[in-house]
Order: C-alpha cells, then sequence, then structure tokens
C-alpha cells in the first residue's frame, strides 16, 4: 500500500511497473501522515517524512524506518527480513 499527497492517484497509476493489487490512497489534506507522525516541514510546506512500515499479521506495526532524507533508505534485505520476521513468506 502507498498513500499519494496527491487529490487523486490515477496519475501514480499510469506505471507499469505498479503491479496489480497493489493499494494508492490519496491523502491530499495528509491527514493519514499527521495521524502517523509522519510530517515534516520542508521548503515552507508540510510534507511526508520518507517512511516504511511492515505489518505483522494481526495488522499492527512491527517494523518501520522514518527517516528525514530520502536518500536513506532501508535495503531490500532489512525490508525482507523485516517482513519475514512478521511471519510472512517471501518468494524469491
Amino acid at each position: 500500500m502507498a498513500i499519494s499527497a496527491e487529490e487523486s492517484t490515477d496519475q501514480v497509476r499510469r506505471g507499469d511497473w505498479i503491479p496489480d493489487g497493489f493499494v494508492f490512497l490519496p491523502d491530499p489534506r495528509g491527514r493519514i501522515i499527521a495521524d502517523w507522525g509522519l510530517s515534516h516541514l520542508t521548503f515552507g510546506m508540510d510534507v511526508s517524512r520518507p517512511a516504511l512500515f511492515v505489518l505483522g499479521p494481526d495488522g499492527r506495526v512491527s517494523w518501520r524506518h522514518v527517516t528525514d532524507n530520502w536518500r536513506r533508505r532501508p535495503s531490500p534485505e532489512d525490508v525482507l527480513r523485516a517482513v519475514r520476521s512478521a511471519g510472512a513468506s517471501v518468494q524469491p
């Protein structure tokens, strides 16, 4: 799932790289971003910090990565380890 600050996620969905069944939620007022504590003032605008959450089978956050710098992302190995630790089966 991804959350977009755009009014409509139609423009985001145009890419061929997005798998079927992947969910985009529009959040043009930034309510979800604020509720999750991801608001970040940048260049005078309130934007979302780059974040990645892994949810367990019970729907609770089992792992998260939040940063102020969009260049700092977890490695694919770290994300897969977190997903497996949450109880998911990951196919190569």
